[in-house]
């Protein structure tokens, strides 16, 4: 079975390449981070088009404001990097975004993986 958070690996090798390898890094943080928690959450069957805002609204709701917070923000980043083409995608958003991954990453482990 694919771990989502396997996909932090991908980011981690394209934020220092051109522009494209920044906006597909910061995409991959974020996916990577949402697949994960939409699975320990046991929402894998949540019906679109939605299921983003409802993840973040599901882990608010169960107390876990940090990581609603943090997956908020990287969910901005995401759009930023796969949809506002006519901004620019830097290596610093890049690692911003991964930043915010491995935080993440870092909360699911010592929620479910003590």
């Amino acid at each position: 079975m694919f771990n989502p958070l396997d996909f932090l690996k991908v980011a981690d090798q394209l934020k220092g390449g051109d522009e494209a390898y920044c906006r597909t890094s910061g995409s991959r943080s974020y996916y990577g981070c949402f697949l994960a928690l939409r699975g320990k959450l046991n929402l894998d069957n949540m019906a679109m088009p939605q299921v983003h805002e409802r993840l973040i609204r599901n882990l608010h709701r169960q107390g876990l404001y940090e990581l609603a917070r943090a997956l908020f923000q990287l969910r901005k980043l995401r759009n930023k990097c796969d949809y506002q083409t006519n901004i620019t995608i830097s290596q610093e958003d890049a690692d911003n975004a991964l930043n915010l991954a491995y935080e993440i990453k870092g909360e699911i482990k010592r929620i479910w993986m003590n």
